[in-house]
């Protein structure tokens, strides 16, 4: 044989050896995905929610029972802030804890922590 044709049954050999490794690893890879899914996880549990929703209230009215009740259907915690005892939305944010009992929902009357500035927020 001569040296031409010894380098390209070489260069041959050399790309069935090469598409060979591919399959196989493509074989593996697949594989290895199937068996990754298909594992069983135990779900994880949470000890501390997502965020929190704050809501300041002042005043009643029904598109504030609405946005108030979403907030709640969301199951995440809802701190709802109302400045004087009087407020009717003291009485909608009862309302709304006794629909939602899964829903930890935290009712705040009064005047809240002055601001870092010393002026009281408005």
């Amino acid at each position: 044989m001569m040296p031409r044709e010894l380098l390209l049954e070489a260069l041959f050999w050399s790309a069935i050896f090469w598409v060979a490794v591919a399959i196989l690893y493509q074989v593996a890879a697949f594989c290895a995905l199937f068996f990754f899914l298909r594992r069983k996880t135990a779900p994880l549990k949470r000890t501390r929610p997502r965020c929190t929703f704050l809501r300041p209230l002042k005043g009643m009215n029904a598109a504030k029972a609405a946005n108030l009740d979403a907030l709640c259907r969301c199951g995440v915690p809802v701190v709802t802030g109302i400045q004087d005892r009087w407020d009717p939305a003291l009485g909608m944010a009862l309302q709304a804890k006794a629909r939602h009992v899964k829903v930890p929902i935290s009712i705040r009357v009064g005047v809240g922590p002055s601001a870092p500035t010393g002026r009281s927020p408005t």
